[in-house]
């Protein structure tokens, strides 16, 4: 199905693309739905990243006190 569009007007200068081909011939572009979940992923790390870098801006002990040696967690 999709080798039918492989010489539909599309340039060499851009990357191929999913489509899905119906029947009657029309097409579904595939990729949006991909870059909306990539997009919304990738702000989102980027949130929780400064969020984390906020945290110890504020307060740097919060992190030395994680990589202490003489703490156990089950206390």
């Amino acid at each position: 199905m999709l080798h039918a569009l492989r010489g539909v007007g599309v340039s060499k200068a851009f990357p191929p693309q999913a489509y899905c081909l119906h029947e009657d011939g029309s097409t579904d572009n595939l990729a949006s739905g991909a870059q909306l979940v990539f997009w919304v992923c990738f702000v989102s790390s980027l949130l929780l990243l400064a969020v984390g870098l906020w945290q110890i801006a504020r307060d740097p002990k919060t992190l030395a006190r994680q990589f202490r040696t003489g703490r156990s967690l089950t206390r």
